[in-house]
């Protein structure tokens, strides 16, 4: 009805429209006219099209429920063609009865759902509870009732599954029938009646284990009806299977691997060779005794004939080629005259050697025996090596009459005698001679001048280039053991000389053994120069003490031999090991070393050093290669550095002891090893500080102070040199005490010499001493006191001996003490260190010393 009212006012207004007076148009209308057009094509004008741009929307067209005036009515959504059906719900329980509208929303108190039986009572609906067996009312709507019993089992509805059939209820028996007879939940559970049977069928080949079974209605998974199964756990092991090579019984027949479709062939292999006969086969999974697995022996009785064998000369195809001693037969010469080689145009192959022939061809004449190949070639104008030589030179020692000859590749007219060619004729640019030992240098041959110890055989001697007195024995520096390589009659042991000096026999006081020199410039290690002051006293083969005393590098020293001697400089059989700087405060001399054969210092006699003089001297030092016998003395004592002397100069402070940094100078601090001067700087009061004492083994003491704060002792000489004596020292001065106000400073110390003694056997019945001097007490003038003077420290004594009986504390080191004179006013001198004494012995020592020896 709305559709038809919207539809009559549009045709309304579309004719009131079009009728009306042209004349009665407003400006605005005086231009219009009808619009005839159809632009969406839709088969209407746009007088009737209410929206001429869309296709879909005309007169004609079908209203939807889309918010849309599809059908130009006027009215949107009116009697859509989708329109839902509402269902009236009276009692609002949800549910319609059978009232209903078409709407494209629900109409108030309209739903969705009907099926309500009783739209007047909310209780009743398609979803209400019936659980109450006794209530005859359909709350649900379903047209039955819990309380009724319609099949009569004896079961009301509610109590049951299925009121339609009497034979289900809850006390029926489950049965294979898909239905819940017993109205438990569950159809055809186990134990129903009617089941069967299944078995496992774990491998899935459709073939079951008999031994494992169960009942059901109907076949469980992993189960099936058929129970003849061999292997439940293999689905290759199935009745009816194919039977292979797998270790089991594939078609249940009770047997494994019997009669497999992929067993392998096996060939008889009758001989053992490995090989099979093509004709001899069995089938079997397994390798059958006496078969193998190829078939493909061209003789399987013959243990030598097989593929891949070794042809030999028997006649027989070993290798099964087809072909019988291809490749292996021999070429044999004929060999008319017997002697081992045949002629090379006659030949024959077989398999053994037949009479008349060869082994070997080859033979340049096969009438004479004594020409073949590698027959020795003479001088006979006849190729007997079958060389196509004749005499030939190239031949080497196959030529047994021809002569030697030699290459003089360096022209010195001697030949090379490992370079030799036997020829009938002399060749080109060889000679007769072989007495050359090196044919690539022109000035080594038997006609030069030998140059000793160069490493070069000049001469062609053959002797050692380390021998030049030819006794067998080797220089020593060159690592033999000759140590006066120049004299044959002199071989000994270096370490105890060369006894060039022969016997030695000391008788009087105060002999002097040794030799002195100072080094005036420095030699560093590995020349073998040395130059000198003075060489009167030295000559070739001398051995020499090299010793630096003072500066960087004091205490190294070595042992050489003069090589020669040219002007001011010794050239020295080995270089040096050690540096010798000469450069102040440095000074080093060398000492000439005697090499005695035997030595005796008789009872009242002394061998002695000069003192050191600031260059040279303070040293003894001798070997002897057997006894060393010191029945009287050998003395070095206060030889070493030189304390300075008493001065007579008022109020000054002393000057430092002589040591190993140098000359002596007007200050407290230690010289080296020297101790340092006493302080005397103008204070009241008459007494100056002491010096200081010598150092050595240990360092020095410090001079006593004066009076006054001022008046400082000097400090002692630092400890020097390690027991090994691998550096060797001379004792440190003692330093010179401050003067007092009216002079005379009490002066310091002289410390110890150095000996050095090698012998074979060494016996000390005297003495040996190297101890250094006392200071002078301190000096009383006019009732004032100088400080005393510092100790010199003991030098050192090293003895390189077989068997030693030194006695008992006759070999003697010590340090002086310094100087004091009990009640004077003046000041104690510093204490000086004790030397060293040092022994290596290879054989028994006994004896003890003042200071106790270190023994190496």
């Amino acid at each position: 009805m709305l559709r038809s009212m919207s539809l009559s006012m549009s045709l309304l207004l579309l004719f009131s429209t079009a009728c009306r007076d042209p004349g009665t148009l407003d400006t605005a209308d005086t231009d219009v006219t009808p619009d005839n057009s159809d632009a969406d094509n839709d088969g209407h004008d746009a007088i009737v099209d209410c929206d001429d741009n869309d296709a879909t929307i005309n007169p004609d067209a079908a209203e939807l429920c889309d918010g849309i005036d599809n059908d130009c009515s006027g009215t949107i959504d009116d009697n859509a063609t989708d329109a839902s059906t509402w269902y009236a719900d009276s009692d609002g329980d949800g549910f319609g009865g059978d009232t209903t509208e078409s709407a494209c929303e629900s109409p108030d108190g309209y739903v969705a759902e009907d099926g309500d039986c009783d739209d007047s009572d909310a209780a009743y609906n398609p979803s209400a509870t019936e659980d109450d067996c006794s209530d005859p009312n359909d709350y649900n709507c379903d047209g039955s009732v819990g309380f009724a019993d319609a099949d009569g089992d004896g079961f009301a509805a509610c109590e049951e599954c299925d009121d339609s059939e009497a034979a289900v209820n809850p006390s029926a028996t489950e049965a294979c029938d898909d239905i819940d007879n017993n109205c438990d939940g569950a159809v055809d559970e186990a134990g129903a009646t009617g089941e069967t049977l299944w078995y496992a069928d774990t491998d899935g080949d459709g073939f079951g284990d008999a031994d494992t079974s169960q009942s059901a209605c109907a076949a469980p998974d992993g189960y099936v009806a058929d129970a003849t199964d061999c292997n439940d756990a293999s689905d290759a092991a199935l009745p009816g299977g194919s039977e292979l090579c797998d270790e089991l019984d594939n078609d249940c027949d009770g047997t494994v691997d019997n009669g497999a479709s992929d067993a392998p062939t096996w060939y008889g292999d009758g001989d053992g060779d490995g090989a099979g006969d093509p004709a001899a086969t069995q089938q079997s999974c397994t390798q059958p005794d006496g078969t193998v697995s190829a078939g493909d022996d061209c003789d399987d009785g013959d243990a030598t004939s097989f593929p891949g064998g070794t042809e030999v000369c028997d006649e027989a195809d070993n290798n099964c080629d087809g072909t019988s001693d291809e490749g292996v037969t021999t070429t044999f010469y004929l060999d008319d005259d017997g002697d081992g080689a045949g002629e090379d145009a006659n030949t024959v192959a077989t398999c053994a050697l037949p009479d008349g022939y060869a082994a070997s061809g080859g033979d340049c004449n096969d009438d004479d025996a004594a020409i073949k190949p590698g027959a020795t070639e003479v001088c006979d104008d006849v190729d007997n090596d079958c060389n196509t030589l004749t005499d030939d030179e190239d031949s080497g020692l196959d030529l047994s009459t021809g002569q030697a000859w030699h290459a003089d590749v360096d022209g010195d007219g001697f030949g090379d005698s490992s370079a030799t060619t036997l020829a009938c004729a002399q060749p080109d640019g060889l000679i007769a001679d072989e007495q050359d030992c090196d044919d690539g240098a022109a000035d080594v041959n038997p006609d030069a001048i030998e140059q000793w110890y160069d490493g070069v055989d000049s001469d062609c001697s053959g002797g050692s280039d380390n021998d030049q007195d030819g006794d067998g024995e080797d220089a020593d520096f060159t690592g033999g053991g000759d140590c006066e390589d120049t004299v044959a009659s002199l071989i000994d042991n270096c370490e105890l000389g060369s006894g060039g000096d022969g016997p030695g026999s000391i008788t009087n006081s105060d002999e002097l053994v040794n030799d002195y020199a100072a080094v005036i410039s420095a030699a560093s290690a590995g020349t073998d120069e040395v130059t000198v002051d003075s060489t009167t006293g030295f000559a070739e083969g001398d051995e020499l003490m090299i010793i630096q005393h003072q500066g960087d590098g004091a205490g190294v020293y070595e042992f050489a031999r003069i090589a020669s001697i040219s002007g001011s400089t010794f050239t020295l059989t080995a270089p040096l090991v050690n540096d010798y700087a000469t450069d102040e405060p440095a000074t080093s001399q060398v000492v000439r070393v005697p090499n005695y054969t035997t030595l005796t210092v008789g009872a009242g006699a002394s061998i002695v050093s000069p003192p050191w003089d600031g260059s040279t001297g303070g040293v003894v030092a001798f070997r002897a290669q057997d006894a060393a016998l010191i029945e009287g003395s050998v003395y070095v004592s206060m030889q070493g550095f030189q304390g300075v002397p008493r001065g007579n100069t008022n109020n000054h402070p002393g000057d430092q002891g002589e040591g190993t940094g140098g000359a002596p100078v007007r200050a407290r601090e230690a010289n080296g090893n020297g101790g340092g001067g006493g302080e005397r700087n103008g204070c009241e009061c008459c007494w100056g500080g002491a010096g200081g004492g010598g150092g050595h083994a240990s360092a020095g003491t410090v001079g006593t102070d004066g009076g006054n704060a001022c008046q400082k002792g000097g400090f002692g000489g630092e400890a020097v040199g390690n027991p090994e004596q691998s550096l060797i020292f001379f004792g440190g001065a003692g330093a010179q005490g401050g003067a007092d106000e009216d002079g005379h400073g009490s002066g310091g110390a002289n410390g110890g010499g150095i000996v050095f003694i090698g012998a074979a056997e060494l016996t000390v019945t005297g003495s040996i001493e190297a101890s250094g001097q006392n200071g002078q007490k301190e000096y009383n003038f006019a009732g004032c006191g100088s400080g005393g003077g510092g100790g010199g420290a003991g030098g050192a004594i090293y003895l390189e001996v077989g068997d030693a009986d030194l006695g008992a504390g006759l070999i003697t080191a010590l340090g002086g003490p310094g100087g004091d004179e009990g009640g004077n006013c003046g000041t104690r001198g510093g204490g000086a260190s004790d030397g060293r004494i040092t022994v290596d012995a290879t054989g028994s020592l006994s004896g003890t010393t003042s200071p106790a020896l270190v023994e190496l």
